[in-house]
């Protein structure tokens, strides 16, 4: 592992795109956390296959690199920040 790799994994987010949910699709791109945009339950699933609802108000991040963002359940609007 580089230095300019630990850096990055640990620098600030420099980018955001829309996360659109998806029952099918994994996260094929680096995701630092998650930013709520509005109010709303996200469902994220892990490399295992296990789905875990987040609870989140618009404002708030969560530090997670989830597998896949699920449509089922998911409300609310989110961005990844990269």
């Amino acid at each position: 592992m580089t230095y300019a790799h630990v850096l990055n994994e640990i620098a600030p987010a420099r980018q955001w795109r829309a996360i659109t949910p998806s029952d099918t699709e994994v996260i094929n791109f680096n995701m630092k956390a998650i930013y709520c945009v509005t109010d709303g339950t996200v469902y994220l699933e892990d490399n295992e296959g296990h789905i875990l609802p987040f609870a989140m108000t618009a404002g708030t991040h969560l530090a997670v690199i989830p597998y896949r963002v699920r449509a089922t359940g998911t409300t609310g609007t989110y961005y990844a920040l990269t």
